[in-house]
């Protein structure tokens, strides 16, 4: 260090004091930048100012915005490492606070909101921000408690499950969307502005001299750097927002399609769980918050696919059942909404969105657009539209493929709309017939079994043709 301090000390007294003299105007910005940033790691004390020039003198230009520009690179001699710390830290929170949030929405911001409101002092609250307000939790406080008591409403009324789980989808989703300007604001106030900090520290380190002595000349303010932090504040959490929730909003369209209320429960206890988990290990820990946040994103990205597609699904499958909807088909112009099934599982992702048609060769043919945005791609299936039938389900019809034995491959399942159109499907489409599903026919023939117990007759069931009685 003795060693380096000296050769300072040389090159100051035999190049930059006889520049000063002279004015040479063959001193470029980034060379003087380069001594000056020499000069300030060797010896605090070299410093390179109009006061150590001969009376009468001035630095040249050149050497003050040089000067301007390595005080700029310069550490803030008041920020300390804790108050770095305390900037990630803050960062790192505001991340696992918004993953946790975007689990639950309701739950995240009727918590969040009254732990705020609550902690606050009295003559404090008016001034806190809109989404801490009792106005704004308060209502979705009632909304969950009235969702808890859709089990008891269930077992008092047994045929209201679908129905009260669809409300429960829309509700959801609903939420969602009513919690998205409350969350991403949320997530910018306490994300933006550390991260526009970090984003000019980065700038000030990583740009060139020639822009380092703009920035401390004001051409970079740092309102420039706030509004970018906001920015990317905001688009960042509206796509770990989007993700994650498309992820466990699949849970409540699992919960409409299940029919076991048991199922039902765990479900909605892995979801609690889950941000329990995330809230508890974020006040622990802040690192292993945000360690368990990055993890749940990356799932939630992995999944993303079967999420949407799923969360679509769910959407138009509770709007038919609450609305009642009913859409006959035209004849001469067959064209059926549907999402694609296991039999066409090789050629696209299971419950995709789309249309199923008749082209002129006699074959059904299923449209849909990839993420329901991109250019549109067809399926032709390879056998005629005669060798599929239309299958009755318990509250949506299917298109199937039989088999032998009695047994088929479900190709498409369509929306509730069309429950009680088979005929006119099968007759639009081309298709051979309709056919019960296995769920459908062992369900009626339990009920005769069931009747024929309690009037006292003989019943025995009748094998379908082709099988054999048991």
């Amino acid at each position: 260090m003795q060693c380096l301090r000296k050769i300072g000390h040389r090159l100051r007294s035999q190049v930059v004091r006889p520049m000063a003299t002279a004015r040479s105007p063959r001193c470029s910005g980034a060379g003087a930048l380069f001594l000056l940033c020499v000069f300030s790691l060797t010896s605090p004390a070299t410093k390179c100012t109009a006061q150590e020039l001969p009376p009468g003198q001035e630095m040249p230009e050149e050497l003050q915005k040089a000067a301007k520009a390595a005080e700029a690179l310069r550490p803030d001699p008041d920020e300390t490492y804790d108050d770095h710390v305390s900037r990630s830290e803050h960062i790192t929170l505001a991340f696992a606070a918004l993953t946790g949030e975007a689990v639950n929405p309701l739950l995240g911001i009727t918590v969040r909101g009254a732990w705020i409101w609550w902690q606050a002092p009295s003559a404090q609250r008016p001034q806190l921000p809109w989404y801490v307000q009792p106005r704004i939790w308060v209502p979705m406080l009632i909304i969950m408690l009235l969702m808890l008591f859709k089990g008891t409403i269930c077992e008092a009324l047994p045929g209201a499950k679908k129905f009260l789980d669809a409300l429960g989808d829309l509700v959801s989703k609903a939420g969602a969307v009513f919690s998205l300007p409350i969350v991403l604001a949320m997530f910018a106030d306490s994300f933006s502005e550390p991260l526009g900090e970090e984003l000019q520290v980065a700038w000030a380190w990583l740009s060139p001299a020639a822009h380092a002595a703009e920035a401390a000349a004001g051409a970079a303010p740092s309102g420039f750097f706030g509004f970018l932090g906001w920015v990317v504040s905001l688009t960042l959490g509206l796509i770990v927002y989007v993700t994650v929730w498309l992820a466990f909003n699949t849970i409540d369209v699992l919960i409409l399609i299940c029919p076991f209320p048991a199922i039902d429960a765990l479900l909605k206890s892995f979801r609690i769980a889950v941000f329990g988990a995330l809230l508890s290990i974020r006040e622990i820990d802040a690192t292993a918050g945000l360690i368990a946040s990055v993890v749940l994103i990356l799932f939630s990205t992995l999944i993303a696919g079967w999420s949407l597609r799923l969360s679509v699904f769910g959407f138009i499958y509770s709007i038919d059942l609450l609305l009642f909807r009913s859409e006959p088909v035209k004849a001469d112009n067959p064209s059926v909404k549907a999402f694609s099934n296991t039999g066409l599982t090789s050629l696209v992702p299971i419950r995709t969105y789309g249309t199923i048609t008749r082209n002129e060769e006699a074959k059904l043919v299923f449209t849909y657009r990839p993420w329901l945005v991109f250019t549109k791609r067809t399926i032709v299936l390879e056998e005629p539209a005669a060798a599929y039938a239309a299958g009755i389900g318990l509250i949506n019809p299917y298109i199937v493929k039989p088999g032998s034995d009695d047994e088929f491959t479900t190709m498409l399942r369509l929306p509730p709309r069309f429950s009680g159109h088979e005929q006119e499907i099968a007759a639009g489409l081309g298709l051979q017939g309709v056919k019960d599903t296995s769920i459908v026919r062992g369900i009626r023939v339990g009920l005769q079994y069931l009747w024929a117990l309690i009037a006292g007759e003989d019943y025995r069931i009748t094998p379908p043709a082709g099988g054999s009685t048991s």
